[in-house]
Protein backbone atom coordinates (compact mmCIF):
# COMPACT_ATOMS: atom_id res chain seq x y z
CA UNK A 1 0.00 0.00 0.00
CA UNK A 2 1.49 3.49 -1.15
CA UNK A 3 1.27 7.11 0.72
CA UNK A 4 1.71 10.08 -0.42
CA UNK A 5 4.55 10.89 1.97
CA UNK A 6 5.15 10.27 5.52
CA UNK A 7 2.40 12.36 7.11
CA UNK A 8 -0.27 10.81 4.76
CA UNK A 9 1.07 7.54 6.57
CA UNK A 10 1.37 8.73 9.95
CA UNK A 11 -2.57 10.26 9.32
CA UNK A 12 -3.92 6.70 8.06
CA UNK A 13 -1.99 4.85 11.03
CA UNK A 14 -3.32 7.25 14.13
CA UNK A 15 -7.12 6.54 12.13
CA UNK A 16 -6.63 3.17 11.70
CA UNK A 17 -5.23 1.95 15.50
CA UNK A 18 -8.12 3.92 17.14
CA UNK A 19 -10.88 2.24 14.98
CA UNK A 20 -8.91 -0.87 15.87
CA UNK A 21 -8.76 -0.14 19.71
CA UNK A 22 -5.54 -0.07 20.77
CA UNK A 23 -2.47 1.30 21.76
CA UNK A 24 0.82 1.51 20.17
CA UNK A 25 4.13 1.88 20.82
CA UNK A 26 6.45 4.01 17.89
CA UNK A 27 10.11 2.65 17.96
CA UNK A 28 10.72 4.77 14.98
CA UNK A 29 9.08 7.78 13.69
CA UNK A 30 11.30 9.71 11.08
CA UNK A 31 11.00 10.70 7.87
CA UNK A 32 12.93 7.92 6.52
CA UNK A 33 11.20 5.38 8.47
CA UNK A 34 8.04 4.66 10.74
CA UNK A 35 8.46 1.65 12.59
CA UNK A 36 5.51 0.45 15.71
CA UNK A 37 3.94 -2.30 17.55
CA UNK A 38 1.19 -2.70 19.49
CA UNK A 39 1.48 -1.92 23.48
CA UNK A 40 0.04 -4.72 25.08
CA UNK A 41 2.44 -6.99 26.18
CA UNK A 42 2.64 -10.58 24.22
CA UNK A 43 0.37 -8.95 21.00
CA UNK A 44 1.96 -9.65 17.23
CA UNK A 45 0.98 -6.54 15.87
CA UNK A 46 3.63 -4.92 13.81
CA UNK A 47 4.29 -2.24 11.02
CA UNK A 48 7.26 -1.14 9.22
CA UNK A 49 6.79 1.66 6.69
CA UNK A 50 9.48 3.46 4.56
CA UNK A 51 9.91 5.93 1.36
CA UNK A 52 10.20 4.21 -1.92
CA UNK A 53 13.72 5.73 -3.73
CA UNK A 54 11.73 8.84 -4.79
CA UNK A 55 12.38 9.93 -1.21
CA UNK A 56 8.84 11.11 -0.36
CA UNK A 57 6.04 7.90 -1.38
CA UNK A 58 5.57 5.66 1.56
CA UNK A 59 4.58 2.08 1.24
CA UNK A 60 4.76 -0.14 3.89
CA UNK A 61 7.04 -2.73 3.92
CA UNK A 62 6.02 -5.02 7.05
CA UNK A 63 3.10 -5.96 8.55
CA UNK A 64 1.87 -8.24 11.00
CA UNK A 65 -2.14 -7.35 11.25
CA UNK A 66 -2.98 -9.91 13.64
CA UNK A 67 -3.54 -8.54 17.38
CA UNK A 68 -4.34 -10.41 20.37
CA UNK A 69 -4.69 -7.98 22.60
CA UNK A 70 -8.36 -6.71 24.00
CA UNK A 71 -9.90 -3.51 22.54
CA UNK A 72 -9.89 0.01 24.17
CA UNK A 73 -12.47 2.73 24.42
CA UNK A 74 -10.37 5.04 25.50
CA UNK A 75 -7.46 6.06 23.21
CA UNK A 76 -4.55 8.71 23.69
CA UNK A 77 -4.16 8.79 20.26
CA UNK A 78 -7.68 10.45 19.53
CA UNK A 79 -6.20 13.67 20.47
CA UNK A 80 -8.32 17.24 20.37
CA UNK A 81 -6.86 17.91 16.98
CA UNK A 82 -7.66 14.78 15.93
CA UNK A 83 -10.82 14.60 16.99
CA UNK A 84 -11.10 18.24 15.97
CA UNK A 85 -10.62 17.28 12.11
CA UNK A 86 -12.63 14.48 12.12
CA UNK A 87 -15.90 16.89 13.22
CA UNK A 88 -14.85 19.54 11.12
CA UNK A 89 -17.68 18.80 8.33
CA UNK A 90 -20.45 17.69 11.24
CA UNK A 91 -19.44 20.98 13.40
CA UNK A 92 -19.77 22.75 10.20
CA UNK A 93 -23.32 21.62 9.57
CA UNK A 94 -23.97 22.03 12.72
CA UNK A 95 -22.44 24.43 14.81
CA UNK A 96 -24.50 24.12 18.00
CA UNK A 97 -24.05 20.70 18.87
CA UNK A 98 -22.99 20.12 22.16
CA UNK A 99 -20.38 18.10 23.70
CA UNK A 100 -22.52 15.37 24.49
CA UNK A 101 -23.72 15.03 20.83
CA UNK A 102 -19.46 15.27 19.96
CA UNK A 103 -19.09 12.25 21.83
CA UNK A 104 -22.26 10.54 20.57
CA UNK A 105 -21.11 11.16 17.19
CA UNK A 106 -17.32 9.97 17.67
CA UNK A 107 -18.54 6.58 19.69
CA UNK A 108 -20.69 5.70 16.64
CA UNK A 109 -17.99 6.24 14.37
CA UNK A 110 -14.88 4.77 15.93
CA UNK A 111 -16.21 3.25 19.11
CA UNK A 112 -14.23 5.29 21.48
CA UNK A 113 -15.26 7.71 24.40
CA UNK A 114 -12.88 10.57 25.12
CA UNK A 115 -13.16 12.43 28.32
CA UNK A 116 -14.96 15.91 28.31
CA UNK A 117 -11.28 17.88 28.35
CA UNK A 118 -10.34 16.77 24.63
CA UNK A 119 -13.99 17.29 23.53
CA UNK A 120 -14.17 20.76 24.69
CA UNK A 121 -10.57 21.48 23.24
CA UNK A 122 -11.52 19.95 19.91
CA UNK A 123 -14.61 22.33 19.86
CA UNK A 124 -13.45 24.87 19.74
CA UNK A 125 -10.73 24.04 17.17
CA UNK A 126 -12.76 22.84 14.99
CA UNK A 127 -15.45 26.14 15.45
CA UNK A 128 -12.03 28.12 14.96
CA UNK A 129 -11.43 26.67 11.49
CA UNK A 130 -14.81 27.41 10.39
CA UNK A 131 -15.20 30.48 11.74
CA UNK A 132 -12.12 31.68 12.45
CA UNK A 133 -10.12 32.65 15.40
CA UNK A 134 -11.22 35.01 17.49
CA UNK A 135 -8.05 36.78 18.23
CA UNK A 136 -6.61 36.29 14.65
CA UNK A 137 -10.32 38.46 13.44
CA UNK A 138 -9.96 41.62 15.76
CA UNK A 139 -6.33 41.61 14.86
CA UNK A 140 -7.67 42.60 11.46
CA UNK A 141 -10.12 45.29 12.54
CA UNK A 142 -7.80 47.91 11.67
CA UNK A 143 -6.88 46.69 8.18
CA UNK A 144 -10.60 46.79 7.75
CA UNK A 145 -11.17 50.45 8.96
CA UNK A 146 -8.21 51.75 6.39
CA UNK A 147 -10.00 49.78 3.46
CA UNK A 148 -13.23 51.70 4.91
CA UNK A 149 -11.28 54.90 5.11
CA UNK A 150 -9.99 54.24 1.37
CA UNK A 151 -13.31 53.05 -0.53
CA UNK A 152 -16.02 55.30 1.43
CA UNK A 153 -14.62 59.06 1.52
CA UNK A 154 -15.96 60.85 4.34
CA UNK A 155 -16.67 57.41 6.43
CA UNK A 156 -15.51 57.77 10.07
CA UNK A 157 -13.89 54.55 11.65
CA UNK A 158 -13.35 54.25 15.32
CA UNK A 159 -11.84 51.53 17.36
CA UNK A 160 -11.65 51.25 20.46
CA UNK A 161 -9.04 49.27 22.72
CA UNK A 162 -9.89 48.10 26.36
CA UNK A 163 -8.64 51.29 28.80
CA UNK A 164 -5.88 50.76 31.10
CA UNK A 165 -6.73 52.52 34.06
CA UNK A 166 -3.72 54.66 35.74
CA UNK A 167 -4.20 55.41 39.59
CA UNK A 168 -1.60 57.25 42.10
CA UNK A 169 -1.42 56.43 45.73
CA UNK A 170 0.28 59.19 47.74
CA UNK A 171 3.31 58.17 49.75
CA UNK A 172 4.21 58.91 53.78
CA UNK A 173 7.28 59.20 55.32
CA UNK A 174 9.95 61.74 54.60
CA UNK A 175 10.93 61.24 50.98
CA UNK A 176 6.48 61.80 49.82
CA UNK A 177 5.99 61.10 46.11
CA UNK A 178 3.28 59.51 44.44
CA UNK A 179 3.35 55.50 43.59
CA UNK A 180 1.34 55.33 40.29
CA UNK A 181 0.44 52.26 39.14
CA UNK A 182 -1.10 51.08 35.34
CA UNK A 183 -4.25 48.31 36.07
CA UNK A 184 -5.76 46.57 33.36
CA UNK A 185 -8.27 43.80 33.52
CA UNK A 186 -6.82 39.97 32.35
CA UNK A 187 -8.89 37.38 30.85
CA UNK A 188 -10.62 36.08 33.99
CA UNK A 189 -11.63 39.82 34.17
CA UNK A 190 -9.47 40.35 37.21
CA UNK A 191 -7.38 43.21 38.12
CA UNK A 192 -3.98 43.10 36.52
CA UNK A 193 -0.70 45.58 37.42
CA UNK A 194 0.87 46.51 33.86
CA UNK A 195 3.33 48.85 35.13
CA UNK A 196 4.16 50.96 38.29
CA UNK A 197 6.57 53.80 39.13
CA UNK A 198 6.86 56.60 41.53
CA UNK A 199 7.09 59.84 40.63
CA UNK A 200 5.25 62.90 41.44
CA UNK A 201 1.77 62.83 40.56
CA UNK A 202 -1.00 61.23 38.59
CA UNK A 203 -1.72 64.49 36.12
CA UNK A 204 2.27 65.26 35.76
CA UNK A 205 2.94 62.05 34.55
CA UNK A 206 0.13 62.05 32.15
CA UNK A 207 1.16 65.48 30.60
CA UNK A 208 5.21 64.20 30.45
CA UNK A 209 4.31 60.65 29.01
CA UNK A 210 1.13 61.21 27.06
CA UNK A 211 0.00 64.19 26.79
CA UNK A 212 -2.55 63.50 23.89
CA UNK A 213 -4.98 60.72 26.19
CA UNK A 214 -8.35 61.57 27.02
CA UNK A 215 -8.36 61.83 30.76
CA UNK A 216 -10.73 63.14 33.45
CA UNK A 217 -11.06 64.21 37.43
CA UNK A 218 -12.04 61.88 39.43
CA UNK A 219 -15.34 63.24 41.06
CA UNK A 220 -15.34 61.23 44.28
CA UNK A 221 -11.88 62.74 44.61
Amino acid sequence: MLFGNVTEFREALRDYIIQEGFEIVRDKNEKTRVIAHCSSEGCLWRIHASPLPDGVTYKIKTFQSEYTCVRTIKNTNATSKWIAKKLAKRLHANPDMKIDGIRSEIHESYGIEPSNMPLYRARVKAMDEIEGNHGESYGKLPVYAEVVRETNSGSLVKIEYDRTRLDGYHLKGPYGRVLLAAIALDGNNGLFPVAFAIGRGVVEAINEIIPEVTHRVCGRH
